[in-house]
């Protein structure tokens, strides 16, 4: 079965309030003043997504902003949980050229093209923060709207043992993480290289006697994912292993791969058993 849902897109209005001062390119800069920017939503917005396609603003949320010369972090005032967010950050200069989502240090711009980092790890988001890698173009104070640069692959992970604390998404020969040079187009995508270098992805969460069952979202680029292992992990101590090989896991760009519920095994490491994709995928829309 192949759950195809489209929803509206995120719509972002920016009111930008700037306190300008003049400096040259060499000279140290300095905060220009507090930006405020509101995300208002048709319907729904991007940040944690599940089945059915319902998703929400998280606390936490924060968006990276050009300013001409580097980005500034915009974080989400309030504890979200809804379709519209207000987010609000210390600027260096107006806003421009291009937004992306989620906020990273890592994140550069020449003027013409970006460079998308995606990290290696995370933090396990109990809300079921996704972190889908977005942009969207900026242009004065007007609209904004983001679009998707890749997609999500969802792992739902069963008979967690209380000593776990560690889950790894491993990739055979493709790049998933570090940094993606990305034209700044509306059409422009995130796309998964072939090189073994930055070829995992590492999701953390406290040891629990109690949750038992974990629903990971792996923020990835676009391509075929033929043959990767996802993995969990107790300190350094190797618990569980399932393998995946089908040509049929594919990440398309505004794609939410859902993987077959998958359980630790009483025997220990089940690398020998396969791990295949069944042809559920989400899939939501971008109004042009």
């Amino acid at each position: 079965m192949k759950i195809v849902t489209a929803f509206h897109s995120l719509v972002v209005l920016a009111a930008l309030s700037f306190l300008m001062t003049g400096c040259r390119a060499d000279e140290v800069l300095e905060s220009v003043g507090m930006t405020t920017m509101t995300a208002g939503i048709e319907e729904v917005t991007k940040a944690s997504v599940n089945d059915t396609g319902v998703v929400v603003w998280n606390a936490g949320d924060a968006v990276s902003v050009f300013n001409g010369i580097g980005f500034d972090t915009l974080t989400l005032v309030g504890t979200g949980g809804s379709a519209t967010g207000v987010f609000q950050g210390s600027t260096y200069g107006p806003a421009q050229s291009v937004a992306l989502y989620p906020a990273s240090a890592e994140h550069s711009c020449d003027g013409g093209s970006v460079s998308f980092h995606l990290p290696s790890s995370y933090t396990y988001a109990e809300n079921g923060n996704a972190r889908m890698p977005m942009m969207a173009l900026v242009s004065g104070t007007g609209t904004i709207k983001f679009r998707h640069l890749g997609g999500v692959m969802k792992v739902t992970y069963g008979g967690i043992p209380p000593t776990a604390d560690r889950f790894i998404f491993r990739t055979v020969n493709r790049r998933v993480t570090g940094n993606f040079t990305v034209p700044i187009s509306k059409s422009a995508i995130l796309e998964a290289e072939s090189d073994s270098s930055g070829d995992s992805v590492t999701v953390t969460f406290s040891p629990s006697s109690v949750v038992t069952t974990r629903t990971f979202y792996i923020p990835l680029p676009t391509g075929e994912y033929g043959n990767f292992y996802v993995t969990m992990y107790a300190g350094n101590t190797l618990i569980d292993q399932h393998h995946a090989c089908s040509e049929a896991n594919v990440i398309e760009k505004r794609t939410l791969l859902i993987m077959p519920d998958i359980n630790v095994s009483g025997a220990g490491i089940s690398s020998g058993e396969a791990f295949v994709e069944e042809d559920f995928s989400l899939q939501w829309g971008e109004r042009q």
